[in-house]
């Protein structure tokens, strides 16, 4: 079973209106709203999945499940993300197996997730958990999380701000010109880049020329994200240069937040902001290539930075894999790069 747990009081004033879980792509599992409170209705914000269920959903043996709670007075909160994996069983019933317990300390919210078979067995076998270490990083340097199917998710702390800057790299066993095929073309970004619903293209207006380095190649992009439910929608117009180093062999996007009278903010859409992205693409001889993501973004809203800051960890990761994905399934190669 897999158990979501909120400490938070239960008052028609003070209460949590939904508990969800989601996999690490953002695809809602299960959900529990709760309604009609009052002061004697004594509701405990609780939510119960088996792992049976959570495992058909994602149609796979394991699943990186994460549990979001809503609180009316201070929004959303989210938990670390943990595994799940399928049921052992032994003659015929379930072997009890303590998946993982996961405890984050958030101000007036505390998130608990329990996955484990036999919920009676719990209390009286051995109980494991997972502290996850908090280090603060310096303003100009990359502190590392973990490393995940051979790419390294860091964090570096904004100066200034509560929000973090998140960067993914890792060595790539594809050659270069593959996935510059799958990179350059902006059309398909859609099936690969994490989120992303729609993506505009347009020259860059003659005043923001000048922002453009000399000998790349520069753009406006238009950027509409879906965010899981219930986030809202954000937007994002980014100025972008492509620099190509030949001698070097590498390859380098720079993007940032530009003003721009083509893309009006919309109503019901939250305008973002992106004060730094980053992606290399080195090509590193006998097809293999390394690539460098790295991001510093505000999504705007009333959302709580630590929310912010969880929601935005994982991103670097997925579009990588993601765009890796992408350009092993087209296997087409960008002539421009087949000779590095």
């Amino acid at each position: 079973m897999v158990r979501v747990k909120v400490s938070h009081e239960m008052t028609p004033e003070h209460y949590i209106s939904m508990i969800w879980i989601q996999d690490a792509f953002g695809k809602p599992l299960a959900a529990q709203k709760f309604s009609d409170i009052t002061e004697d209705s004594k509701l405990e914000p609780v939510l119960n999945v088996p792992i049976a269920n959570v495992l058909a959903t994602v149609a796979d043996s394991a699943a990186d499940i994460t549990a979001y709670a809503v609180c009316n007075k201070h929004g959303i909160w989210a938990s670390e993300n943990v595994q799940v994996t399928a049921e052992e069983v032994v003659s015929g019933k379930a072997k009890a197996k303590l998946v993982a317990t996961i405890f984050v300390a958030l101000p007036v919210l505390f998130l608990l997730i329990s996955a484990f078979l036999k919920p009676m067995m719990l209390l009286a076998g051995p109980q494991a958990t997972t502290e996850l270490p908090v280090v603060p990083a310096g303003a100009d340097e990359w502190t590392f999380m973990d490393t995940r199917h051979g790419i390294t998710t860091s964090s570096k702390k904004i100066e200034g701000s509560p929000l973090l800057g998140y960067r993914a790299e890792g060595v790539i066993d594809m050659h270069i010109s593959k996935l510059m095929h799958v990179f350059l073309n902006t059309t398909d970004a859609v099936n690969w880049v994490h989120d992303l619903a729609y993506l505009g293209l347009e020259d860059p207006l003659p005043s923001q020329k000048q922002l453009c380095p000399r000998g790349t190649s520069c753009a406006v992009y238009f950027q509409h994200y879906h965010m899981p439910w219930p986030v809202g929608h954000r937007e994002f117009v980014l100025f972008r240069s492509i620099s190509v180093d030949k001698k070097g062999k590498k390859v380098s996007g720079v993007y940032h937040s530009v003003e721009d009278e083509r893309f009006p903010e919309k109503e019901g859409v939250v305008r973002a902001q992106s004060d730094h992205t980053l992606w290399q693409f080195q090509a590193l001889g006998e097809g293999k290539t390394e690539i460098v993501l790295e991001a510093v973004a505000d999504p705007k809203g009333n959302i709580p930075s630590k929310a912010v800051n969880f929601l935005s960890k994982t991103w670097p990761k997925h579009t990588i894999e993601n765009l890796v994905k992408r350009a092993g399934a087209l296997d087409e190669a960008s002539s421009q790069f087949v000779r590095w």
